[in-house]
């Protein structure tokens, strides 16, 4: 998603209250403002409820969007644990990727060696976790998080929900 603010938080944006959007945001806003409200409208869509959204929803959206990214980066080695002891070996990796096409098969081998923190040829949970867990941040970090911030911001009437029309209206307070 082109969104850089795409999701989250539980209170107004300072940065709102003082007139002006993070730096990122402005630039995305200025670049191209339908694209913007597109993916504005999109989350309210996805993440809301009749036309709005509140904090928790926004939430609950950050936290699918690093849950599916922690799995996406996990799976692959998690299918290759075919013991089920929760460690991944080399040698379950090569014998997880007969079968596999050549690309697939160099995917798993890189997967796993980014996995292997400590070159000892396992993978162990741990590792596992925080190949995940670097997925989930990389997914939707802290400095992209700060810019999600802003859009509890735009609730203008202090309901606890945004709508598209009071980000409209934000929009054309600070750019007019």
């Amino acid at each position: 998603m082109r969104l850089a603010a795409f999701v989250v938080m539980l209170m107004p944006s300072v940065a709102l209250a003082q007139g002006a959007l993070p730096p990122q945001m402005m630039q995305a806003v200025k670049s191209d403002p339908s694209a913007w409200l597109q993916d504005v409208a999109a989350l309210i869509g996805s993440a809301g409820q009749d036309g709005a959204v509140t904090a928790d929803q926004l939430a609950v959206a950050v936290a699918v969007k690093r849950a599916a990214a922690r799995v996406a980066a996990m799976e692959p080695l998690m299918a290759a644990d075919l013991d089920g002891d929760g460690m991944v070996t080399r040698d379950e990796v090569t014998g997880a990727g007969h079968g596999l096409a050549a690309g697939a098969q160099a995917a798993l081998q890189a997967d796993f060696a980014a996995a292997d923190g400590n070159g000892d040829g396992k993978v162990s949970k741990a590792e596992l976790v925080a190949l995940g867990d670097a997925a989930a941040l990389s997914a939707m970090g802290p400095a992209r998080l700060a810019e999600v911030k802003v859009l509890m911001g735009f609730d203008a009437d202090g309901d606890g929900r945004v709508t598209l029309d009071e980000v409209k209206a934000g929009l054309q307070a600070l750019v007019s």
